[in-house]
């Protein structure tokens, strides 16, 4: 008993239409030669299109009733379109576009509006600081004044209590003047009475006695 042909046929090995063998390949340029004619008429196989199809198709393998290249899919990259910088450095005829932030001038106005207010406060502080300076200076000058007064009136007191001392001197001489005028003068009167014994009444009076002093009933 023979066994069955083995199928050699790659469609039939792989169920693929697929196939890497020179007469595969020569059928398929055919094939798509013979497209190309139907398709724009009357070509030939010289012509540079018919050419570039062949070199696209031998590029890319029949699986299915699709077509599928072998370099592998990947996806677009979308368009970059050129700015307006590029544009006009390229062209070189108009001047770049300088962007223009407004957030960053309304921050360097607040910034300019800080120092401002900085620098009016720091005006009113030295203002300050030259009034409290002079109001230091009059209270000085008044301390001063106190000070004289004060050293005037101490001066004063001084002259008042040597004046005092005077005084009582003064009285305590008076006093000791008049004692010794008493002094003298009853030396004289004794002095007298030896002399002139009649006239010693007139010197010496006599007291009365005085009488009692009477009860009212």
């Amino acid at each position: 008993m023979s066994s069955p042909p083995i199928a050699t046929d790659v469609k039939v090995v792989t169920g693929q239409h697929h196939c890497d063998s020179a007469a595969c390949q020569q059928r398929r340029n055919e094939a798509n030669t013979s497209s190309l004619r139907t398709r724009n008429g009357t070509s030939t196989e010289s012509d540079p299109q018919i050419q570039n199809m062949k070199l696209l198709f031998d590029t890319l393998s029949l699986r299915g009733d699709a077509l599928h290249a072998d370099i592998p899919y990947s996806e677009p990259t979308p368009a970059v379109i050129p700015s307006k910088m590029d544009n006009q450095e390229s062209t070189g005829s108009q001047q770049p576009v300088v962007s223009f932030d407004f957030r960053v001038v309304f921050q360097l106005g607040k910034v300019a509006t800080r120092v401002k207010d900085n620098n009016r406060k720091q005006n009113e502080i030295l203002l300050k600081q030259e009034d409290l300076a002079r109001k230091q200076e009059d209270l000085a000058q008044k301390q001063n004044e106190i000070l004289l007064k004060q050293e005037d009136f101490a001066q004063k007191q001084e002259d008042l209590a040597q004046k005092q001392d005077f005084l009582e001197t003064t009285i305590l001489r008076v006093f000791d003047m008049q004692k010794y005028l008493l002094s003298e003068f009853t030396v004289l009167k004794r002095a007298l009475v030896l002399l002139h014994p009649d006239q010693a009444n007139i010197l010496y009076p006599r007291q009365r006695p005085q009488p009692p002093p009477q009860n009212f009933q």
